[in-house]
């Protein structure tokens, strides 16, 4: 299976391409050319598999935006190169070979990749009406929660301990519109997708997450990429440039922390028995959790936010 569709996708602004090219222009590349797949460019690899909101989105007009387009393009100026994306279908036999990183990967995800940075965190989370903060066990007891059907959250909700009465939802956004209007007094999703969706609305905050976060990054495949890939993102981390591009979507997700768990809630071992399959259609944006959204549905349309 060839692991590039050979589709270079654009970027949902003309300012992300012009900084990005001005930038090469006027800086000098920190990486040779055989580390690189196309010399002079940094080439993005988006696993077609899981195109997913707020990550990388996917617009009507075929444009590409998101978190990581934003922090993609930030890395590439950082050293000195342009961008562009590229979809792919096999992230093992794409990466050193048609693209140069993978963003959202883990340790162990990608054969041979050595994984570095930090992009995101992978974690199930309680949102609620109100004030943001944990909450405990007891505040969740006895309460509705809403679930997206057959996902990773709904197996770690039905192997928790707690006692909560389950509805499930076909994606995310019918679940935040329940909550919205009263019907729900939690959602449980990934946390980011969660987040992601919580900026539309006026009064949907992060209430914790269930389970310890696993810390995502960038996959490399060669030595010299990544140590200056690692370097770049310390830099970008340190000058605020990471935490800018996750404010604009996801708002005010804090990092996620053991601090941050839901105190009391204990989770079996085998909280992912459910399946990790997503019932994707025309239009829909899944998530490595199993969770989709509805283009046509998302409360805000983010089409087209580009790069700092």
């Amino acid at each position: 299976m060839c692991a590039c569709l050979n589709r270079l996708w654009p970027v949902s602004s003309p300012g992300v391409e012009e900084a990005s090219r001005e930038a090469a222009e006027s800086l000098t590349p920190v990486v040779s050319g055989d580390a690189l797949v196309q010399e002079g460019t940094l080439t993005v690899g988006v696993d077609t598999s899981t195109v997913n909101a707020p990550y990388f989105i996917l617009g009507d007009d075929s444009t590409l935006s998101g978190m990581d387009v934003d922090l993609a393009s930030a890395l590439a100026q950082q050293l000195g190169l342009q961008v562009r994306f590229v979809s792919i279908d096999d992230p093992e036999t794409a990466l050193g070979t048609t693209c140069d990183v993978i963003f959202e990967a883990e340790d162990g995800d990608i054969a041979d990749a050595t994984v570095v940075g930090s992009s995101s965190q992978s974690s199930v989370a309680l949102f609620h009406r109100g004030e943001a903060g944990s909450v405990t066990l007891d505040d969740v007891n006895g309460k509705t929660v809403g679930v997206q059907e057959g996902s990773v959250s709904q197996g770690v909700l039905e192997n928790s301990n707690l006692s909560v009465t389950a509805r499930t939802y076909s994606n995310l956004n019918e679940a935040f519109n329940a909550l919205e209007a009263g019907t729900l007094d939690y959602v449980l999703c990934d946390a980011y997708s969660g987040a992601y969706l919580a900026v539309s609305y006026g009064d949907i905050t992060f209430a914790g997450n269930l389970d310890v976060p696993v810390t995502r990054g960038v996959a490399v495949s060669n030595t010299e990429l990544a140590q200056a890939v690692s370097s770049a993102m310390q830099t970008m981390s340190e000058s605020g440039i990471t935490s800018l591009a996750r404010v604009r979507w996801v708002g005010t997700l804090p990092d996620l922390t053991s601090d941050t768990v839901v105190s009391g809630v204990v989770i079996s071992e085998n909280n992912h028995a459910t399946t990790n399959e997503s019932t994707t259609g025309e239009g829909d944006m899944s998530t490595d959790s199993g969770e989709t959204f509805e283009n046509d549905s998302t409360p805000m349309d983010r089409s087209t936010a580009g790069s700092n």
